[in-house]
């Protein structure tokens, strides 16, 4: 007996066509997980409103969610902006903007006006225009006299938004949400700053999303030297079960003709070939999507071979665009130090000093093992931690978040190495190094080039 996963309707080809078409930085369709996360966001933000209508103020309270691309932090932020916004109940306004905005305060202090009362923000709109260049330096606090947790004085118009907006009107916490921010520039760190030290006294929580390296810059661009580990949340693969519950909400969601067998082996495939990871996982769900649209959305005739092999396509494309040219220039000097990092990490003096050593024992003519031009070692380790090919792991190692992406940059540098005929990498593993390089380029979809055994 077939069932329809959809309650008995006809499967909903239209909609799994806009499905297939979302870019991959989109919304998640059929979000997961992350539970954790969100009980931490929640709790902090009612933290706050209390602290708030108790006449005092919650300094720290900024979140940081970081992690390498495609691990979920924009889906995790929109997700939140949707449920809150339908829910309410207590739970924060949203309020997600673009980091640029951070350097407008007056369009920042009239957005979180809007969220609270849109009749009263109209006069207050009416207040900032008028006494902008005023607002936007800084003024003393007032109000209901909350008690600041800093000397500094509320920055670019909280002062004013805190006198036209007293305890009373507010129903509940803000939730001000930015993603991309390790690109965060110098000024824009100073709302981020004042809003970090709760220096006006407004229950207004700062949630941070970005790549591995977002710590490191909020310290030096955004001024926030004291956000503690338990501010820092890093983004990762989804826990078991949870790719597998994405697969059946999307199969149901349209309406897709199946048998439950068939719904539970293809949500077990989905979750194996995607390692759990995010963007993987979303790649993988439109490989099948596309696959239903081909036989008119009956689970049962999607071939499974061609899902698996558009989802790796996808994979290894989006692998390809992460690899920027710096690490290009250094092949071979990015694979040596994949294979060095292992699934374990390495502490970071130790990769800066596994850096050091593969320059040294280059041979003469690899051009592909040096150092990208300008570039020192601790430069070279930051920039892969920009590109979400190392992040901070457990015991503050460094690892390689993805452990398929590891096995691509190594392959990238086999078969570098095959077209220049050198040796090979160093340190990978217990089988003699052609056997071994010979097995990641299969593993990797590649066919090494047959080499001359003279030389």
């Amino acid at each position: 007996m077939t069932a329809n996963t959809g309650q008995n309707r006809a499967p909903d080809l239209g909609k799994l066509r806009e499905f297939i078409a979302e870019r991959d930085r989109n919304a998640a369709w059929f979000f997961v997980g992350r539970t954790a996360e969100i009980a931490e966001i929640e709790d902090t933000c009612a933290l706050a409103f209390r602290r708030f209508r108790e006449g005092k103020a919650l300094a720290g309270a900024t979140r940081l969610f970081q992690g390498a691309p495609g691990a979920g932090k924009t889906a995790l932020l929109t997700h939140l902006e949707k449920k809150w916004a339908q829910t309410g109940d207590g739970k924060p306004h949203p309020l997600l903007v673009d980091r640029p905005t951070l350097d407008d305060p007056a369009a920042l202090v009239l957005a979180i006006a809007e969220l609270l009362d849109p009749d009263k923000a109209q006069r207050f709109r009416q207040t900032v225009t008028r006494g902008r260049a005023a607002t936007v330096g800084v003024g003393p606090l007032s109000g209901s006299g909350t008690q600041a947790t800093a000397t500094s004085p509320p920055l670019a118009g909280l002062s004013e938004l805190r006198r036209m907006f007293p305890p009373a009107d507010w129903d509940r916490p803000v939730c001000l949400m930015v993603d991309e921010i390790q690109n965060l520039e110098p000024g824009e760190g100073k709302m981020l700053e004042s809003l970090h030290l709760a220096v006006d006294g407004l229950p207004i929580v700062p949630v941070l999303a970005g790549l591995s390296s977002s710590q490191a810059v909020l310290t030096g661009q955004g001024g926030i030297s004291r956000l503690s580990d338990r501010s820092v949340f890093t983004v990762g693969c989804l826990d078991a079960g949870q790719a597998a519950e994405a697969v059946r909400r999307m199969l149901a969601s349209f309406c897709i003709e199946a048998e439950d067998s068939d719904v539970e082996r293809w949500a077990t495939l989905l979750e194996r070939i995607s390692d759990r990871w995010p963007q993987h996982l979303q790649n993988a769900m439109q490989a099948l999507g596309e696959g239903l649209l081909e036989v008119g959305g009956v689970l049962a005739k999607v071939d499974e071979r061609a899902v698996t092999g558009h989802a790796h396509a996808r994979r290894l494309d989006s692998y390809e665009r992460r690899v920027s040219q710096e690490m290009r220039d250094g092949v071979i000097l990015v694979g040596n130090l994949m294979a060095a990092v292992r699934d374990n990490g390495l502490h970071r003096h130790q990769v800066i000093d596994t850096i050091r050593a593969r320059i040294r024992d280059r041979p003469e003519g690899s051009s592909a093992r040096h150092l990208p031009e300008g570039m020192s070692p601790t430069g070279f380790l930051n920039h892969l931690v920009h590109r979400g090919a190392l992040q901070e792991g457990e015991d503050h190692r460094l690892v390689c978040p993805i452990p398929s992406f590891r096995l691509f940059l190594i392959g990238e540098a086999v078969q570098t190495m095959f077209d220049k005929n050198e040796f090979m990498l160093e340190g990978i593993g217990e089988h003699s190094p052609t056997e071994h390089d010979a097995r990641l380029l299969t593993e990797m979809g590649r066919e090494p080039e047959p080499t001359d055994p003279a030389g």
